[in-house]
């Protein structure tokens, strides 16, 4: 993996500086505070701040996010950029920064040193794809996002990918300041307008049964961080990202069955108790199940807690919760998981054998 320069900022100065800067250089602002680490500003911790950034600090709306150290492995690499959704991360020793690894280093590290070798897209994508029809609202789409706790959708036309939608293509306006070229003339509801004022048309796939590697390149090669995975006739089957083949990589190296990613650091003291959780809806399930591994991603949109569950077995299973408290949401997470398992394993256990012709 390649350390590259950071762009470092203090603490105390100017968040609208640090805006500036994240936008020319495209990447992430690493935040010091009496020179050693402190934060990270990136185009999440932007859109997730509620505050004038000419009035506050970098302090403010920095996210403590993970660091590497000088002689971190791929692997480790790999875990960190899974606890979130970061385009980089420092590296530091003794506290102090010496540079960037980024997302996409990582990605080329896991292709070129063969650790995606002999898995297929199907064995990390995430199913049913969640797309919306080209001609729906902006507003429909938001609630889609919120309902499924997640970052992007495929837009379709007529049945067949049309375009890709994200969070970041929605907040684009509160970054720039700005609205659309299209909709500055006048004063026009955003949610009313349809998602094509919005999404990419350069939409990236992939077909299901391309090895990880192919995707891995696909990614590294347009510079995205996730990719509509298609079908032959090119309708959206489901949605690979790259925290995807992190999770594939972690989740082989260890023996642990339960990851869990995207606590603060307030809510890592309640790391035992979800994990626990997670490991008793788990012995719920029989050998039978053949449970493989269970990843849980949690997030915070001012007071509510939204968690997402992979859950990989005889398949992959994909499962999303909401609610105001983070145990309850763990719990239908769990016991929606739980309930997805149980109704697929009796139609496998009674299917009856083709007929020999």
């Amino acid at each position: 993996m390649e350390i590259t320069e950071a762009a470092i900022m203090d603490a105390g100065e100017h968040a609208s500086k640090a805006l500036k800067e994240t936008l020319k250089r495209g990447q992430c602002i690493v935040v010091t505070k009496g020179n050693a680490y402190f934060g990270i500003i990136d185009e999440r911790s932007i859109l997730g701040s509620t505050v004038d950034l000419n009035k506050v600090p970098c302090a403010n709306i920095c996210i403590k996010a993970p660091q590497l150290l000088e002689d971190a492995q791929v692997q480790d690499a790999c875990k960190a950029f899974f606890s979130g959704h970061y385009k980089a991360l420092p590296v530091t020793k003794e506290g102090k920064v010496l540079g960037i690894v980024t997302r996409k280093s990582v990605l080329d590290a896991l292709k070129v040193q063969g650790y995606l070798t002999g898995r297929k897209v199907s064995d990390a994508m995430s199913t049913p794809a969640v797309s919306i029809d080209i001609t729906s609202s902006v507003g429909q789409a938001r609630a889609m996002l919120m309902k499924h706790n997640i970052r992007r959708l495929a837009v379709t036309a007529e049945g067949k990918v049309a375009g890709v939608l994200s969070m970041y293509d929605l907040a684009k306006p509160k970054i720039f300041g700005k609205q659309r070229p299209s909709l500055m003339q006048e004063k026009i509801n955003t949610d009313l307008q349809p998602v094509s004022s919005f999404m990419q048309a350069q939409a990236e796939t992939v077909e299901a049964d391309k090895p990880l590697y192919v995707a891995a390149e696909k990614m590294l090669t347009a510079g995205v961080s996730s990719l509509i995975v298609v079908d032959a006739q090119k309708a959206p089957a489901g949605m690979l990202s790259s925290r995807d083949l992190f999770e594939t990589v972690i989740t082989e190296q260890k023996q642990e069955k339960v990851f869990i990613s995207g606590l603060t650091d307030e809510e890592k003291e309640r790391y035992p108790e979800i994990f626990g959780e997670c490991e008793a809806a788990l012995g719920k399930l029989s050998r039978g199940a053949a449970v493989r591994y269970l990843s849980v991603h949690v997030k915070r949109t001012g007071a509510q807690y939204y968690v997402r569950g992979r859950l990989a077995a005889r398949k992959l299973f994909v499962a999303n919760a909401s609610d105001w408290k983070l145990n309850v949401a763990i719990g239908q997470l769990m016991n929606e998981l739980v309930k997805m398992v149980r109704k697929e394993k009796p139609q496998k256990m009674h299917a009856r054998p083709e007929k020999e012709e």
